[in-house]
């Protein structure tokens, strides 16, 4: 059955090759969405509701198109992930890989569970992968030919990025700088006045266009260098212990390097290690080209660079989002020759039957699995809000953004609709007769001693034992 599978030809042929990869993505976001519970998480619905009051920026005005509506947005996001993916395929298709390989590689990608809360999470690093993945597409089906061409593509389409992205002008502007080490004929002084003259070209121009534009005037360097600065004191924090110990410039990057890579490599998932794992055990020739193999590396290490960057621009390690151009580059540079050295054994009969068939359900039960949400499920939140949505009250209060978001209410962490009576101190006294408070309780705590002094109107709970209450006050003032 297997062998058979291996040998269908059919399904390979294009458009029906594209039309297979794209339903698939499509699927499993539909499956992810469902279970889980059609809510998103709480970062995504503060993104929806600013966009909608608050609007600034290009994804922004991209939202506002419909109004900042959830269903749209979230359809929008598996879109665009499902096309990120199908660009991820066509990219492995214009480097040589075979069809059945890089389907293989595109199917390791798709169901690995460290990227599932990402696919359908409403934000502006969906937009900018898409369109980092179309200027790769663009680079690499056209250098051999029209190089002039490719890296025009390249360019537009990263630049475009940064409308949605503000870091995305990092590689616009820094990884030009790696063309310098692109293979070419001719000695190192010719290739260097070529290369040299095509670059000067190009940061020429960008600068005629950021001054003509005032770009530069929307670069706040203070910001920055305060926020760059604060990093650097939290992490000599970690290290030295000591509020008078600092890291040096340097010593702080290589720590933010090192922890994006560490990220990375969880991220990354343990299936996808495997295959680059195995790659370099088995020492597996790669059928890319070198300058490919080249132009894939720069383009990983370029990726943990940007990461540490905004490690220490934001203070904060990249989403799981972010890491995926970097997983794709490591599984076309080291991954995708083990999985060809595996499908060429497995086609050829090397492999024992029964050892395919074992390895097949495996498989299969993992992909399975990566579509099972484990964790407690946020459905209840969704219900409890689109109830208090169409109660008569005066205000409406809540300790959960979800809650606060879908019942019409401001879900960002300091709004003024936002009360937790369990929180010792807090009290309710912002709470009249005939307001609506929409306590969440978690399994794990005892209630509030304030508890007493409400009414239960309505409970809605998940199946861990978490629990939205509906509560009016007994005796309001």
């Amino acid at each position: 059955m297997v062998k058979a599978l291996l040998r269908l030809r059919d399904w390979q042929a294009s458009p029906l090759y594209d039309a297979a990869v794209l339903l698939v993505a499509l699927l499993t976001n539909l499956l992810l969405w469902f279970n889980y519970e059609q809510t998103l998480r709480v970062a995504s619905l503060r993104r929806l509701w600013l966009s909608e009051h608050h609007p600034a920026g290009g994804f922004d005005a991209l939202l506002s198109l419909w109004g900042a509506a959830m269903q749209p947005s979230v359809a929008l996001m598996m879109i665009l992930n499902s096309l990120s993916l199908w660009l991820f395929v066509r990219i492995a298709l214009s480097v040589g890989i075979g069809r059945i390989t890089a389907f293989l590689l595109f199917l390791l990608v798709n169901f690995n569970p460290e990227l599932n809360e990402m696919r359908f999470s409403i934000r502006a690093e969906q937009v900018a992968m898409f369109l980092w993945l179309l200027g790769m597409w663009g680079f690499l089906a056209n250098y051999r030919s029209r190089f002039y061409l490719a890296f025009l593509l390249w360019a537009g389409f990263l630049w475009l990025s940064v409308l949605f992205q503000p870091l995305a002008v990092v590689w616009a502007l820094g990884f030009p700088l790696c063309f310098l080490f692109w293979p070419g004929s001719g000695g190192w002084r010719r290739k260097l006045w070529e290369r040299g003259r095509f670059l000067l070209g190009y940061y020429a121009l960008v600068a005629i266009l950021f001054s003509l534009s005032g770009g530069w005037q929307h670069i706040n360097w203070a910001v920055m260098n305060e926020r760059f600065s604060q990093a650097r004191a939290e992490m000599s924090l970690l290290v030295g212990g000591d509020s008078h110990y600092m890291l040096s410039v340097d010593s702080a990057f290589a720590i933010a390097l090192v922890l994006v890579v560490i990220k990375g490599l969880k991220v990354t998932g343990f299936l996808i290690l495997f295959f680059v794992w195995l790659s370099t055990r088995r020492k597996v020739q790669s059928v890319l080209l070198g300058r490919v193999r080249l132009f894939l590396v720069f383009c990983l290490l370029f990726n943990i660079f940007i990461g540490a960057l905004s490690l220490l621009l934001h203070g904060r390690l990249p989403e799981d989002l972010e890491y995926m151009p970097m997983v794709m580059m490591l599984l076309l540079w080291l991954g995708a020759p083990s999985v060809f050295y595996t499908y060429n054994r497995v086609r050829e009969g090397r492999v024992a039957p029964e050892r395919v068939l074992i390895a097949g359900w495996l498989l299969v039960a993992y992909a399975l699995a990566t579509l099972v949400h484990f964790g407690p499920t946020a459905g209840y939140l969704r219900e409890a809000g689109e109830w208090a949505r169409t109660q008569q009250y005066q205000r409406i209060f809540s300790n959960m953004g979800e809650v606060l978001y879908f019942s019409g209410a401001n879900p960002l962490a300091h709004s003024p609709d936002f009360l937790d009576i369990g929180v010792p101190g807090t009290g309710f006294y912002r709470i009249g007769k005939d307001d609506l408070l929409m306590h969440m309780q978690n399994r794990n705590l005892s209630l509030p001693p304030d508890f007493d002094a409400f009414e239960v109107l309505q409970t809605f709970a998940n199946r861990r034992g978490d629990k939205v209450y509906a509560l009016r006050l007994k005796n309001a003032p």
